[in-house]
Parts: C-alpha cells; sequence; structure tokens
C-alpha cells in the first residue's frame, strides 16, 4: 500500500487524540529556578487522564476502527497507561536539536534561563533510559530522520495491525 492510499484509508477512520500535557496541572517547584518541574511524573493528573482514555474508548465510532493516539513525553514511564498501548512509538532527539524545538517553542509560563539543563534534558535522559530498559514492544525512531518518512513507517506499521 503506498503511502497516499495508506493516508485516505485512515481518514476513513475515527480518530482521537490525547495530549499527555492538557493533564499537566500538579505543581512541583525548582526552588533554584523559582519555576514549576514539567517534567517529572508528578506533574501529571494520571488520574484525569486515565479517566477520560477510559471514556474515549467505551464510545466506538460509527464507521471504521478507531484510532486514539496518547502523545506526551512521559507516556511510557505510567505503567497503568503504558501497559494499555497496542503500539509504542518513541521518537529520540540530540540534545541539540531538542534545545532547538524548546527554544522556538512559546511556553506559558516561559522557561526561566537554566530549565533546559536543570530539568528538560536530565528528565528526558532518565526517562529514554527507563523506555529503553523497561518498556516492551517500543519502535525507538530517530527524530533527526525526516518527519515524512517516521510517519509513513508509523502509518505502515498501524495499517498492518488495522488490517488484521
Amino acid at each position: 500500500m503506498d503511502f497516499s492510499s495508506l493516508v485516505a484509508n485512515w481518514e476513513q477512520r475515527k480518530l482521537a487524540l490525547m495530549s499527555q500535557e492538557e493533564y499537566s496541572d500538579k505543581h512541583e517547584m525548582i526552588p533554584e529556578l523559582q519555576h514549576v518541574n514539567w517534567e517529572s511524573l508528578s506533574s501529571i493528573d494520571w488520574n484525569s487522564l486515565m479517566s477520560k482514555l477510559f471514556e474515549l474508548m467505551r464510545h466506538e465510532p460509527p464507521t471504521g476502527n478507531p484510532l486514539l493516539i496518547v502523545e506526551g513525553h512521559l507516556i511510557f514511564n505510567y505503567f497503568p497507561l503504558m501497559q494499555m498501548f497496542d503500539k509504542k512509538y518513541f521518537i529520540t532527539l540530540s540534545k541539540e536539536e531538542c534545545w532547538e524545538r524548546r527554544r522556538v517553542r512559546i511556553y506559558s509560563p516561559p522557561d526561566p534561563p537554566g530549565y533546559f539543563d536543570k530539568c528538560v534534558w536530565p528528565m528526558y535522559m532518565k526517562n529514554k533510559k527507563e523506555i529503553e530498559e523497561n518498556v516492551m514492544d517500543v519502535v525507538i525512531f530517530d527524530g533527526a530522520e525526516e518527519t515524512i518518512s517516521i510517519l509513513e513507517k508509523i502509518l505502515n506499521d498501524i495499517g498492518a495491525k488495522q488490517d488484521t
């Protein structure tokens, strides 16, 4: 199946997207930066996220196979959530690329100077290591690869599962 027909096939299915960021509301302060640490497991309201996930899973779409995408940098580090996934994809980034992407995003409140080096990168490396050591069947992609290539591989993989 080529890429365009694969995308057209997925457009016929019900798609729901959940973002971990929507459930970031707990506050763990970093005293020396006087800023919230948004990179830790404790920064997410996992109960609310799981409740919403169960609610979405209870409602079958009128036609086609459902596709529920849950995205976030901590989703594989929270075991009750991680064990629910049929497919798992993790995209890695170099420190330089992560910094460049982070630098151009607009956050409210903005990251204070030093937040990336104090929190973002160390927590990314810690969580990545936990994923590599503890998460079975995760497909890891190099974020330096072209985005369209990664997307095509994921859609092909999902398509293969959905067709079985």
